[in-house]
Parts: C-alpha cells; sequence; structure tokens
C-alpha cells in the first residue's frame, strides 16, 4: 500500500497532482490497483453510484477501466465503426446513458461516434439530442437503432442500481 501513496500520482480523471494526505486507494471492480485519487474525486464518484467504500478506505470502482480497451473494440465491431449520430466514420464512442448521469463504459451504454458529435452533445439527453441534431439539418441515419440502444442502455444502468441497493 506504500507505494499507492506516492506523491508523484496524479488524478486519472482530471490529472492535478494528488497531495500526501488527500490520496485515496482506489481498485476497480476486478480487484485490480488503480491509480488513487482524491478524497473530494473518490465522493463524487461514489455520489454518482459509480464506486463504493471499503471498511479499510479503499475506493472500490463498480466497473473495471482495464477493460475498456476490449470494450471499445466490441463496440467498434458492433456498430461498423459509424457514428451513429451522423453517419459519417467514428473515431470515439459515446455513453448513452452519460457518464455524469451513471451511465456505466459497458458495451450495454456505448455507441461509436465521431469526435464532433460526440463533444458537441456533452452529456444531452440521446432524444434530446437526436431533435437538435434534426433541427441543425442532420438527421441521423440510425435514429430507430439510436432509441434503441437508448432503450437498452437505460434499463441495464438501472438493473445495475438494483443491484447495487439489494
Amino acid at each position: 500500500m506504500r507505494d499507492l501513496v506516492a506523491a508523484e500520482f496524479r488524478c486519472p480523471s482530471c490529472g492535478h497532482q494528488l497531495k500526501r494526505e488527500s490520496i485515496v486507494p482506489v481498485k476497480s471492480a476486478r480487484g485490480k490497483i488503480l491509480t488513487p485519487c482524491t478524497v473530494d474525486r473518490a465522493n463524487k464518484e461514489t455520489r454518482a453510484g459509480r464506486a463504493r467504500w471499503t471498511q479499510h478506505g479503499v475506493l472500490v470502482l463498480h466497473d473495471a477501466p482495464e477493460r475498456n480497451a476490449e470494450y471499445r473494440r466490441i463496440v467498434f465491431k458492433r456498430d461498423n465503426g459509424t457514428c451513429l449520430w451522423c453517419g459519417e466514420p467514428a473515431n470515439t464512442v459515446d455513453h448513452i446513458v452519460p457518464y455524469s448521469e451513471g451511465g456505466p463504459y459497458h458495451p450495454s451504454n456505448l455507441f461509436c461516434a465521431c469526435e464532433s458529435c460526440n463533444q458537441k452533445r456533452r452529456n444531452e439527453d440521446a432524444y434530446t439530442f437526436l431533435e437538435r441534431l434534426a433541427g441543425e439539418g442532420i438527421p441521423s441515419p440510425f435514429a430507430e437503432y439510436v432509441v434503441e440502444r437508448y432503450q437498452i442502455a437505460c434499463a441495464f444502468v438501472q438493473r445495475m442500481k438494483d443491484f447495487r441497493e439489494k
């Protein structure tokens, strides 16, 4: 555990330098030791339902970030590397239920997006963003599929919340 409190660590989420007194050890859902974060960041993750505290003061994430590359490959293959918002080639994955609202980094809650659409959407609801694109003259050629994926993602996120509450 001593190596987890080294002063040279940076928060993996925001990149700021961590101080010895504010370090929180972090583990993934699969038990892998990750880069520590600050107490404030840890509390934010627990409030959002993305992590929990152990009795020993370790933050345990509900997902496994070490699987993100694998999930990204799955999503790009499933969606043929096409932005489901505008139909252009995709170079990112987008959370269907935004991460800020408890949406996990999991294939059930991800689909392909071009960087432009991903940044333009921010944390906007999928339905609202589809309407905004249509109003801007960029109707999604995959709108029905996006709505279907949104419904699947919402059900998945709700099942995860229900499971954690038990």
